[in-house]
C-alpha cells in the first residue's frame, strides 16, 4: 500500500475543489426559486437566511478552502 504523498494529495486537491465549487454553485443555484445563474452573484446563495445558506457556505466556501490549504501545503513541500 502506498503512503499518499503531500505532491498526490495536493493533486487531487486541486482537482476536487473547482469541481466541489461548481457542482455546488450549480445545485443551490437551481433549487432556489427565482436566482438566475447568469445575472446574480454567487454570494446571493450564502446570505444569511436564504435557503440553503448553510450548506452553501461549507461546500462553497470552507471545503474548497480546505482543499487549498493542502494545494499550499502540497507545493511547500515539493519546493
Amino acid at each position: 500500500m502506498r503512503i499518499p504523498t503531500w505532491g498526490r494529495a495536493a493533486g487531487y486537491a486541486a482537482l476536487a475543489a473547482p469541481v466541489l465549487m461548481w457542482s455546488q454553485f450549480f445545485a443551490v443555484g437551481l433549487s432556489r426559486h427565482g436566482y438566475n445563474l447568469f445575472t446574480r452573484p454567487f454570494s446571493d446563495l450564502a446570505t444569511r437566511g436564504a435557503p440553503l445558506s448553510n450548506e452553501f457556505d461549507l461546500g462553497f466556501f470552507l471545503v474548497p478552502g480546505m482543499l487549498t490549504i493542502i494545494v499550499g501545503l502540497g507545493l511547500w513541500y515539493a519546493i
